[in-house]
């Protein structure tokens, strides 16, 4: 019992009562309102003012957790009052230490060890936990926590036990709520929610309710709320999104916790986290309201601080709220993901209520498990007919900052473009503090296609700036036209291979218009580079690669504090004018890393140009990089094997140096349209056979083109047969069936197949197949069938579907009965072990047929009618097979008995001997039993085959008889059943209800008694003098005048007898007697009080009732009475007369005569603004209803006198403002006055002293003057000088004096509605700006280092001074009207300005442009091959020369070319000597230092000539030489003479000192004697030197040839067909000599060219 006096813990309370009137109950719940007058009474005396009331409530029976008491009470008018709510919460605290001797909690502030609220327990005893309540109605919304502990006998206190939850407040807008409920996270459906306790069908403004969270984890999440009204219908759902952190604390002794979102206020200034100071704690749980947050990326920061005052690191996680517009009606489901789609319906859940209509969601993300870099966030959502929305997406860029400076106190970020040191985005950190690296999230979204830079940096506490730290990202946005994308990818320079590339993330499934995504670039090599990106849609097919070239380089920079970067590919569109790059201002760097986009570039040399710019304006000079596009690498091939009409065939790619790829065009030679198609093998359906040209061109986004031709033979293939026919229904067993089909095209014979093959085996190469059946298959088998040939296999016919059934298995019938009577049914008959489908059951009666039932279920049941043995049985056939009937069931019907009529009952008397109960008839041998109200009362009586009797029967009730067929339990019961009832006697009466007291002479006074029991009838006696007639348990009796008092008394009466009477005794009354005169004033005032009036005592009256005049009040019920006449009280009578139980008796009157006081004073008439010293100014007000006369009253210093409802009033000098109010009065009083308020006007005091410059130059704005405020001025008037502007009303002004103004006065004077005051003036002297300087005299055309250039400006008028500048290193110093300058040779192009100065300041300047011409920088190294031959033509460069606007070349001896850029094709004749190639840039300021390259001419061997001689040729040449067949250069056939073992055609090649000659004349050697043939005459090969495209001629051939072009190095780079002519494009060819071999029918054939 001790234990449990612990548990039964009372909450007292204390219920506030809003009702006037008298309370008469009052009651409460828990949680749940059972409806009003159904909750729990509250035991309390009934009284008129019940101000609170006290109780206890029983919480024993609660689970821990929140709740909510509600209480209200009712008054005597049966009106609720409102159901006051407290909300609460019942905790238990689990304790492990013994002997606890002390508990207590508290909500949020520990107040310290001791001091926080008493939890009762009984101290001494082993606790294992306590329960208590909290009452929590005090709490505002929002985050709470309850903390609980406990101390021991010891005097040491428990750890700290915690709870969080949220209060929350719900506005509602509907009236009449019946429902409310909320939910955290994930939606259970409306009505499936969480209740909040509400008084339903009230109106409600809002909710207040507690949230337990301790159960949840940490991260974010959504607190839902919404309500239902009495039409069923539910509001928006409310939503408060918040997040729950625990942090990790590794610091003993923590005093203090704290968090903030984004801003850092300051240490010890952030959000209280509770804790209780002085423990040692390893983690603290709270929660963050995040409803207020603004979309985007956000940052949460927690910190502790020890006892030592000594605070930790700030941790930091990373967040993301976002809002989805949505479109769609009816949504029912919203997620998201980052980066990898998981599928539809398998993403991030984002909690909504489904169902609504929802036009956002707002939700949060945590982003701080991601890595640095660029990342995507998607968002969609689902409608009710389970269609997703597009899938939203916002990129973004995490990144972490390494910092290597101590205490570091701000952080920030920018993109792109630097903003100034401390004006970039900032980076949310604790000031302060020492750390080694920041993360933080970046918004792409917005960003455009193309490269951007990220640029981060950080501030110490001595506001050091560190490096701007950068990395480089490529975005970039793909059109996409292919619907249904499920992939995309991207990798730079290198191809992967198909799906292996780098993912870009999509939602797969969608179509979708672009793709856009970032790229880091910071890690690739210096040099030229191709970002390719490509889609592959829900087919599994890719498009076309999509590439983007750019060229990436680090550029070398002398120039210190360098502000500005450009570079330009090829022509330099002039300083300031090329493409931007973004750096951070200000770096002192020896390098640049340039990432340039060459995606537009064209074949051939490019150059790249870079240049930076320091804050001295001075450009560096302009670096230079040359780089090659070209198209060496492109080789287009292919290879096919035979194919099959109308099947797809499959030609493998074979290209190679593909790329940058644009795309593939295959014409399959078929007629079909062209393809284009990405890089790879293809398969094309050939639709009929033949031999096919298909040729694949190959086009590239670097403009290089290729095709090859090449034939592929496609063979005929069969046709698909028609579907076998034959047998599809088998039974098991079955040995062999054949199947046949109708011939195809093109087949030569025919290829059978089954399937499964466990079903066997089919054989045949024609038209018939023969299937051998495997023994015991059954089950589902298909057969089909194709055409063959030679070359190709046909397509297969459709299947033919074959089942083959297993033998039918009639099985057994069970039955749960083998004995039923007549009428019953057979129960449930079951059939079970059966194979197959039940086609019928059958029946047989004794041991007649079989009869069929049309019934195919395997259970069977019907009622059976006929007694006798029946049998039953199912008929089962499985598929083709035979039918089998199952085992037969026995069941024997027994008949039931004759049905007689049940006799006799009825109703006795009480104390009677009963009534008969019998049956009209029996049968012999048949057992009967005679029941009562169900009970069987006489076991067994056995029938005669007459009637039989049950004897007298005294017990009421109902009677029934049932009969049993002997040996079979088959019973019946009789028809009908019949009543036994006992009649007593009348039950005493009960007291008789009505008055005790009557008047003589009152009639219609009713007397009751209680329904008396079995009374059928009444008898009622009445006094002497009373008359009344009734035989029911109600009389209405009439008393005469000559009543006197007796008894009134009355019995009940029935068959049996009479019962007791009761008795009520009357006692008669008089009327009271007339009133006598009245006593009291008969003239009165309205408004009069306290009038008294008095009667004579009334004989015979127990009360008295007076009537009072219209407008008078009063209450007495005795013989006097006190009057009050109000203020519109009005003549009349006062009257009075006696009343008792009896009625009334005769009144008496008195006339009273009310004079009125005056009514309430009208609006007073007249002006109410007036001027001091203004007279005769008249008021009036309306004449005033009984009123004899008027009271005036007025403001100080105004007089008039009057007694009437006017007044003619004077307003002295010195009269202020105050009311004018007026009243009537009469002998009875005075009535209410009206009052007028007047305000008195007085005019403008004299302005003071203007305060203000008095000396001002032209152009001088925005002066200010002022006076000091003018008494009684309500505005004021400034008058300005000539040329002088401005506005104002009020005591001060700002004065614009134009480039004209002139000296003069500035006035003021204040003025108001009575006129203006006295004003006041400033004398102003205006001096004159210099005039506008005149055209600037002097050259505008001069060059680098000219010096002693004058220049020079007319006079200025008003000028003291000159002012001028000069362009950019340009020097002189002047003040007068004329300058001599020196153009530096460092001095660029500008403008020469000159203004007029003086003590007002510049007058407007005037502007000449100058063109300052560089001369030409030095010329840099020459590039070229320094080693050459006579005859050979070599190109020759030098970097472009600054400033230069031509070049000029020198070239050795015998060398010639021409050309004024800063390249030259220089030929070297057969007489070229060696010596110097020199050049230099020129330009109309002078030429530049040249620059020289060496160059050494070898000598060309002459061609030499061969000869044959018997089976060796022979050549003039000495040495050098290199001989040639067909096939290209013999190896080690370098002697003068060579003997030849085959048959081909020779030439020789002499190489000296590495030039070589021409070709020698070609012999054919015929091994077999055929002799030479010379072409030279019919084949021309030109032009020669060729640069571009080769033409080959061969004149009069009409038959094609095959020809190769090959190289020196014996190569063959290209091979082609001849005719009459063909042009061949040699621009990717190297420079070099080439050799043509065209072979005809009969002979080979060279021809030699030099590619430039």
């Amino acid at each position: 019992m001790r234990w449990k006096a612990i548990l039964l813990l009372l909450l007292l309370c204390r219920a506030a009562v809003g009702l006037s009137q008298n309370v008469v109950y009052a009651e409460y719940f828990i949680n749940t309102d059972p409806g009003y007058g159904n909750a729990t009474e509250l035991a309390f005396g009934p009284a008129p003012n019940v101000e609170d009331i006290n109780f206890v409530v029983d919480i024993e029976g609660l689970g821990r957790g929140f709740h909510n008491l509600f209480v209200r009470v009712k008054d005597e008018n049966g009106r609720w009052s409102l159901t006051n709510n407290k909300p609460f919460c019942k905790e238990r605290v689990f304790i492990q230490s013994p002997d606890i001797i002390k508990a207590e909690y508290f909500v949020n502030t520990d107040p310290g060890f001791g001091s926080a609220t008493n939890i009762p327990i009984i101290p001494g005893p082993d606790i294992t936990g306590i329960s208590f309540a909290v009452d929590v109605s005090s709490l505002g919304n929002g985050f709470h926590n309850l903390y609980t502990r406990v101390k021991d006998a010891n005097g040491k206190w428990s750890m700290i036990n915690v709870k969080p939850f949220l209060k929350e407040t719900v506005f509602i807008q509907s009236p009449d709520i019946v429902k409310a409920e909320y939910f955290v996270n994930d939606d259970p459906g409306f009505g499936s929610a969480t209740n909040i306790p509400i008084t339903p069908g009230q109106d409600i403004t809002d909710i207040s309710f507690v949230v337990d969270l301790s159960s949840l984890g940490n991260g974010f999440h959504h607190l839902y709320a919404r309500v239902k009204d009495a039409n069923g219908r539910w509001s928006i759902t409310n939503v408060k999104p918040f997040f729950k952190e625990t942090v990790p604390i590794h610091s003993p002794d923590i005093e203090q916790a704290e968090y903030f979102v984004n801003e850092d206020p300051g240490f010890g200034s952030a959000t209280d986290i509770p804790i209780t100071p002085g423990q040692d704690i390893t983690d603290v749980s709270f929660t963050v309201d995040l409803s207020s947050l603004g979309n985007g990326f956000h940052h949460l920061y927690t910190r502790v601080k020890d006892a030592n005052g000594r605070w930790s690191m700030t941790n930091v996680k990373p967040f993301f709220k976002e809002t989805v517009p949505i479109h769609s009606p009816d949504i029912i489901k919203a997620e998201y993901f980052v980066n990898e789609d998981p599928g539809f319906g398998i993403a991030t859940d984002i909690p909504i209520t489904p169902g609504q209509d929802i036009t956002d969601v707002s939700f949060t993300v945590d982003l701080s498990w991601l890595d640095r870099g660029t990342h995507y966030l998607y968002v969609r959502v689902k409608d009710a007919n389970g269609n997703w929305s597009q899938t939203n997406s916002k990129s973004f860029y995490k990144e972490t900052v390494l910092i290597q400076l101590p205490n570091i106190i701000k952080a920030e970020y920018f993109v792109n473009t630097d903003p100034g040191f401390g004006d970039a985005t900032d980076i949310p950190i604790t000031p302060g503090q020492d750390i080694t690296d920041i993360s933080f999230t970046v918004d792409l979204s917005s960003l455009g296609n193309g490269f951007h830079y990220l640029y981060t940096r950080v501030k110490d506490a001595n506001g050091k700036w560190s490096m701007t730290n950068v990395n480089s990202f490529f975005k970039e946005t793909i059109p996409i036209q292919s619907p249904d994308i499920v992939k995309a990818e991207y990798f730079v320079n290198t191809d992967p291979g198909f799906g292996s590339a780098t993912n870009i993330p999509i939602t797969p499934g969608q179509d979708i218009t672009d793709i856009s995504f970032t790229v880091d670039i910071s890690s690739l090599d210096n040099g030229f580079h191709s970002l390719f990106t490509r889609v592959m849609d829900a087919n599994g097919k890719w498009g076309m690669t999509n590439v983007k070239s750019f060229y990436k380089d680090q550029v070398s920079t002398e120039l210190p504090d360098i502000v500005k970067v450009e570079y330009f590919f090829d022509t330099d569109p002039g300083f300031g004018n090329g493409v931007d790059y973004p750096i951070i201002p200000n770096p002192d760097t020896g390098t640049l890393e340039i990432i340039a986009d060459a995606s537009g570039l064209s074949l051939g040399t490019h150059y790249l140009y870079v240049r930076v710019q320091d804050r001295n304006g001075k450009w560096s000079i302009t670096n230079i990089k040359a780089f090659d596009m070209h198209c060496d690498d492109l080789v287009v091939d292919f290879t096919s094997g035979e194919g099959c009409s109308g099947h797809p065939h499959l030609i493998s790619d074979n290209s190679t140096g593909v790329y940058p790829l644009a795309e593939y065009h295959w014409d399959f030679g078929d007629g079909t349209p062209i393809v284009v198609a990405d890089r790879g093998d293809i398969e094309h359906i050939f639709a009929t056979a033949g031999v096919y040209d298909v040729t694949l061109e190959v086009r590239n986004s670097a403009e290089c083109i290729d095709f090859v031709t090449k034939p592929v033979t496609i063979n005929a293939s069969p046709g698909i047969p028609d579907t076998p026919t034959g047998s599809t229904n088998l039974c098991v067993g079955t040995p062999t069936t054949s199947y046949s089909t109708t011939g195809a095209d093109n087949s030569t014979s025919y290829e059978w197949e089954l399937s499964p093959d466990e079903a066997g085996t089919i054989g045949g190469s024609g038209t018939i197949g023969t299937v051998e059946w495997a023994d015991g298959f059954t089950g589902t088998a298909q057969v089909r069938v194709r055409g063959i040939n030679p070359q190709c296999e046909g397509d297969y016919s459709q299947w033919l579907d074959i089942t083959v059934s297993s033998a039918s298995v009639g099985g057994i019938v069970t039955s749960n009965n083998s004995q039923i009577c007549e009428g019953s049914s057979t129960g449930t008959l079951t059939l079970t072990n059966f194979n197959g489908s039940i086609i019928r059951w059958e029946k047989q009666f004794n041991s007649e047929g079989w009869t069929s039932i049309t019934h195919t279920s395997y259970t069977y049941s019907e009622i059976v009618n006929t007694p006798g043995i029946w049998h039953y049985r199912a008929v089962v056939r499985n598929g083709a097979c035979d039918e089998d009937y199952s085992s037969a069931v026995s069941i024997t019907v027994h008949p039931l008995p004759v049905v007689y009529f049940v006799m006799g009952g009825g109703s006795y008397c009480a104390g009677g001997d009963g009534v008969e109960v019998k049956l009209s008839n029996s049968q012999s041998g048949f057992n009967y039993r005679l029941y009562r109200n169900g009970v069987v009362l006489v076991s067994t009586v056995v029938g005669t085959g007459e009637e039989i009797s049950f004897g007298l029967q005294q017990a009421e009730g109902i009677y029934t008889i049932w009969s049993e067929t002997p040996g079979s339990g088959c019973t019946a019961q009789m028809h009908g059943s019949v009543t036994v009832n006992i009649d007593p006697l009348p039950g005493a009466a009960g007291p008789i209800s009505g008055r005790t007291g009557v008047c003589q002479g009152e009639s219609g006074v009713v007397y009751t008694v209680q329904p008396i029991s079995y009374a059928n009838s009444y008898v009622w006696t009445l006094p002497d003098g009373a008359t009344g007639q009734s035989s029911t348990n109600s009389i209405t009796v009439n008393f005469d005048n000559e009543f006197v008092s007796g008894n009134i008394s009355v019995y009940g009466v029935n068959y049996c007898g009479e019962g007791a009477s009761a008795t009520l005794a009357i006692t008669a009354y008089d009327l009271p007697d007339a009133a006598g005169t009245i006593s009291g004033s008969t003239v009165v005032c309205q408004g009069e009080a306290s009038v008294v009036y008095s009667v004579d005592p009334i004989a015979n009256a127990t009360s008295y009732v007076w009537g009072l005049p219209n407008g008078a009040t009063g209450q007495s019920s005795s013989n006097s009475i006190s009057v009050n006449f109000g203020n519109d009280a009005v003549s009349g009578d006062i009257s009075v007369y006696g009343t008792n139980d009896c009625g009334n008796g005769i009144p008496a009157t008195l006339a009273i005569t009310v004079s009125p006081i005056p009514n309430a004073a009208g609006a007073i008439s007249g002006i109410t603004s007036i001027c001091q010293g203004e007279t005769s100014v008249v008021y009036s007000v309306q004449p005033i209803a009984y009123a004899n006369s008027y009271e005036w009253t007025l403001p100080n210093g105004a007089t008039g006198q009057s007694s009437t409802n006017s007044i003619t009033v004077d307003f002295g000098v010195d009269a202020v403002s105050g009311n004018i109010s007026v009243y009537g009065v009469n002998n009875c009083g005075a009535g209410t006055p009206a009052t007028l308020a007047i305000t008195v006007n007085t005019l403008p005091g004299v302005a003071g002293s203007i305060m203000g410059s008095t000396s001002i130059c032209q152009g001088e704005t925005s002066v200010a003057y002022s006076v000091e405020p003018i008494a009684h001025a309500t505005s004021y008037v400034w008058g300005l000088p000539n040329g002088a502007t401005g506005q104002s009303s009020s005591n001060s002004i700002s004065v614009s004096f134009s480039n004209n103004a002139v000296s003069g006065d500035i006035s003021v004077y204040g003025t108001n509605y009575c006129g203006d005051g006295a004003s006041a003036t400033l004398a102003i002297t205006v001096n004159p700006l210099p005039d506008a300087a005149g055209a600037i005299s002097g050259i505008t055309y001069v060059c680098q280092g000219e010096t002693s250039v004058v220049y020079s400006v007319e006079p200025i008028v008003h000028a003291t001074s000159y002012t001028w500048t000069l362009p950019n290193g340009a020097t002189g110093q002047s003040s007068t009207n004329s300058i001599t300058v020196d153009f530096g040779v460092d001095a660029v192009s500008g403008n020469i300005s000159v203004y007029g100065v003086n003590d007002c300041g510049g007058g407007t300047p005037a502007t000449l442009a100058i063109t300052v011409n560089p001369i030409p920088g030095a010329a840099g190294t020459i590039s070229g091959i320094t080693s050459v031959c006579q005859g050979e033509t070599q190109v020759y460069s030098v970097e472009p020369i600054a400033h230069a606007s031509s070049y000029v070349w020198t070239l050795p001896d015998g060398a010639t070319g021409q050309s004024t850029t800063n390249s030259i094709a220089v030929s070297f004749g057969n007489d070229a000597v060696s010596g110097d190639i020199s050049v230099y840039g020129v330009n109309d300021c002078g030429h530049g230092v040249h620059s020289a390259l060496a160059i050494t001419v070898n000598m060309k061997p002459p061609k030499p000539t061969i000869t044959l001689i018997d089976k060796t040729l022979y050549s003039d040449a000495p040495v050098g030489n290199q001989w040639y067949d067909l096939e290209g250069a013999i190896a080690g056939a370098t002697d003068p003479q060579y003997t030849v073992t085959y048959s081909s055609t020779y030439f020789v090649i002499v190489t000296i000192n590495g030039c070589s000659s021409d070709p020698s004349n070609s012999i054919e050697v015929d091994l077999t004697g055929i002799g030479d043939i010379d072409f030279s005459k019919i084949i021309k090969v030109y032009p020669n030197p060729v640069s571009d495209e080769l033409i080959v001629e061969f004149q009069d051939n009409k038959t094609e040839l095959t020809f190769e072009i090959i190289n020196s190095a014996g190569v063959v780079v290209y091979r082609g067909t001849l005719v009459d002519r063909v042009y061949i494009n040699t621009r990717s060819f190297n420079a070099g000599i080439y050799f043509i071999r065209i072979e005809t029918e009969d002979s080979v054939e060279l021809r030699k060219f030099i590619k430039q």
